[in-house]
């Protein structure tokens, strides 16, 4: 746990340096994923930090219960300064989730977690996932 947060700590710290240089890209500095879990309520919350310049940002969590034939997506909000939030609904007991967040900055360009997700063609190798699991 010390490697990650020592990770996310020097991505912070860099860009902080970078604002004194020009423009900072937009970025994923960290995100939460969303452990197997038999609540069938929801929603399923996912944080995300999120830096750059290019402002407004429009970020999305995207999700799909088929394998990807079919998508949703939910806005995640600003909840702190760079701390984004969003919550995928309650799910059937038995259902995978596949899911990756999404942000379009002002300068059309997109980022995206995990990095390398295939924006036309997403695949449950390349997103995270969990399960609702049957009590």
């Amino acid at each position: 746990m010390t490697s990650r947060w020592g990770t996310w700590l020097a991505g912070l710290l860099l860009a902080v340096a970078l604002v004194g240089c020009g423009q900072v890209p937009t970025e994923i500095l960290e995100s939460s994923t969303v452990l197997n879990t038999s609540d069938q309520k929801g929603p399923y919350e996912v944080k995300a930090v999120i830096i750059g310049d290019l402002r407004p940002f429009k970020i999305n969590l995207v999700y799909s219960t088929d394998g990807w034939k079919t998508s949703n997506s939910v806005e995640m909000t600003q909840i702190s300064a760079q701390v984004y939030q969003g919550g995928i609904p309650g799910q059937t007991a038995g259902q995978v989730i596949h899911y990756y967040i999404r942000v379009d900055d002002s300068d059309s360009n997109i980022v995206v977690e995990p990095r390398d997700v295939l924006l036309d063609k997403p695949s449950a190798e390349k997103t995270y996932s969990f399960r609702v699991l049957r009590d």
